[in-house]
C-alpha cells in the first residue's frame, strides 16, 4: 500500500490538471470552440468586450 500527505496529493492532482488543461475548479475540458458557430463567436466576443468595458473579465474562459 502506498502511503501520501495529503499536502503531496494536492501537488500530484494539481500538476495532473494543469497538464490537461483543467482551468480552476472546473472538471470539464475546456472547449476548443473549433466548431463554434460564427454567432456563437459573436456573442462570446460581446460578452467578453462588455466585461472589459466594466473593468472585469468575463465568468467564464472561451476560445472563438
Amino acid at each position: 500500500m502506498r502511503v501520501i500527505a495529503l499536502q503531496d496529493l494536492e501537488r500530484e492532482i494539481d500538476q495532473r490538471k494543469k497538464e490537461l488543461g483543467i482551468v480552476g475548479n472546473s472538471y470539464v475540458p475546456l472547449n476548443s470552440g473549433r466548431r463554434r458557430t460564427p454567432e456563437k463567436r459573436a456573442m462570446l466576443q460581446r460578452l467578453r468586450d462588455l466585461a472589459e468595458e466594466d473593468g472585469g473579465q468575463p465568468p467564464f474562459e472561451a476560445n472563438f
